[in-house]
């Protein structure tokens, strides 16, 4: 949400100016919004960032608090990893950082905002799930997190048992915490651990595989999971269509190479082609000459098909040994007698 920061910060402006830290620079820095979660607010990354502000010490924290009328305070802090931007949190004013965020179905999320905050890019798979019906069975969400899949397939698909399994302790604290908090603890099983080792043996109609941008190394991990007759598996996969494109693009750039010159039975580097000037009888067919053909020799390439085309290749042998004919797809058997060193043809 975007507010006036004029009206909200002017406590802020009248203590950094009784202290003579007050700059106009510093007016930039004010957060012109905020996310809500419960009584507490979190301010973006770039807010109070001057360096004037951490001469003010804790007391800039409790000013801000109170003119916002709010009990806790944090801010974005992206941390870069290998593979993603992940956001947290820092607690600027309060004891912890447990807070509640409803979503559109009205489950409550129950979360360390300092440790891991609400993913709004989920939102659109969480809906999509909403609508499968899943009444009498048995779900394993091997990529829990704060457990955004596991309570709609408990709260909205009628999930009869839902397993959430994830590595983090707080991941699960946080999922123990928001199962109590919508009143299905009694139907979801948390497991701590890597999903690989702790995913339990058939005992799920589903598995939901949310690991993206790949989680090809847990399929079979996920099969495992499946009861005996069978079930379905819910894989997400990120696939660069670029990728194909960009090859196909290249294939049709690239240059055929060049044709291979044919070399003549008599070792001519070139085919025979009539020579100007000269003379060039026209071959006969059915005895009616045709005028402007030449008679071409074959080269050595086609002079070999041609003989390989009318070979008569012999007919196909199986040779048997004291023991009697166990191939039926041929027309003939040669067997053999050892004893007498004779062969004889059977049908």
């Amino acid at each position: 949400m975007i507010f006036d920061n004029d009206a909200h910060f002017g406590k802020v402006r009248e203590l950094a100016a009784s202290k003579g830290l007050w700059d106009e620079e510093m007016q930039r820095d004010l957060p012109k919004k905020w996310e809500r979660h419960g009584d507490m607010i979190v301010f973006p990354q770039n807010s109070f960032t001057h360096n004037n502000w951490r001469y003010i010490g804790r007391e800039l924290w409790r000013v801000v608090a109170e003119s916002l009328n709010i009990a806790r305070l944090g801010r974005k802090r992206i941390i870069d990893d290998e593979d993603d931007r992940t956001p947290h949190v820092d607690l600027l004013y309060g004891d912890n950082g447990w807070v509640e965020h409803v979503d559109d179905r009205g489950i409550r999320f129950v979360y360390d905002a300092s440790k891991k905050v609400f993913n709004n890019k989920k939102l659109p798979e969480m809906q999509r799930i909403s609508e499968w019906d899943c009444h009498g069975q048995t779900v394993v969400d091997m990529y829990a997190g704060l457990g955004y899949y596991s309570l709609r397939f408990l709260v909205c698909c009628g999930a009869k048992q839902v397993v959430s399994i994830d590595w983090s302790d707080d991941m699960c604290e946080a999922l123990k915490r928001t199962a109590e908090a919508n009143n299905v603890q009694d139907r979801i099983l948390v497991i701590e651990g890597d999903s690989r080792r702790v995913t339990p043996c058939l005992v799920a109609d589903r598995v939901f595989l949310g690991l993206v941008p790949s989680c090809r190394a847990h399929w079979l991990t996920a099969c495992k999971a499946l009861k005996q007759e069978g079930g379905m598996l819910h894989i997400h996969e990120v696939i660069d269509i670029t990728t194909k494109v960009r090859k196909k693009e290249d294939q049709k750039k690239k240059v055929p190479p060049p044709r291979l010159q044919s070399v003549d039975e008599e070792g001519s580097s070139k085919e025979n082609k009539p020579i100007a000037g000269q003379t060039v009888s026209n071959p006969v067919v059915d005895g009616i000459a045709e005028k402007g053909q030449v008679k071409r020799q074959l080269s050595r390439s086609q002079s070999i098909v041609e003989e390989l085309e009318s070979r008569v290749l012999p007919t196909p042998k199986v040779w048997l040994f004291n023991c009697q004919p166990v191939f039926h797809n041929f027309a003939k058997f040669q067997t053999l007698d050892a004893s007498k060193g004779a062969g004889k043809t059977s049908q």
